[in-house]
């Protein structure tokens, strides 16, 4: 008789860049679990001052409101699920080595606590496709502009 082989497991691995090492991992029998269902464990160890910065699965109202409660920063990659009101109209902020960069206000709501969080959505118009065929790239920032911000469009 053959016993059934273990089921993988998945970690989501928390990176620090200027130790270019990682500093926490938080284990997860399901390897199927999406990296989604580990964000409640993630919190804990936002401190103030930190800047986290992840792909659209990490961008969720709890894990926004999450860091933003902590007084700490984010800059995710906006998911289409997470779904905001838009408060100006966008202004063109300058041109990169892969697109061009645009800025505007985004109001977010999360339904469950009927709590509010304004963000930038940072708003990148690709040069070249991206290998998924995606031409818009689209960032949500709670990092304040600076004081002597200078407007690239004048």
């Amino acid at each position: 008789m053959v016993a059934d082989a273990p089921l993988p497991g998945k970690a989501l691995v928390i990176l620090d860049p200027q130790l270019c090492l990682a500093t926490k991992v938080i284990p997860c029998e399901d390897g199927h679990a999406q990296e989604r269902a580990l964000l409640e464990e993630v919190l804990p160890n936002v401190e103030p001052a930190d800047l986290w910065i992840g792909d659209r699965n990490f961008c969720t109202f709890g894990f926004m409101f999450g860091i933003h409660d902590s007084s700490s920063k984010f800059l995710l990659r906006q998911h289409g699920n997470v779904i905001g009101t838009l408060l100006d109209t966008r202004k063109f902020k300058g041109h990169t080595d892969t697109g061009d960069v645009y800025e505007q206000l985004l109001r977010l709501t999360c339904s469950l606590t009927d709590r509010t969080l304004v963000v930038r959505r940072i708003t990148v118009e690709l040069y070249q496709p991206t290998r998924n065929g995606e031409t818009i790239i689209y960032l949500l920032t709670n990092v304040p502009l600076p004081r002597c911000h200078v407007d690239a469009s004048r």
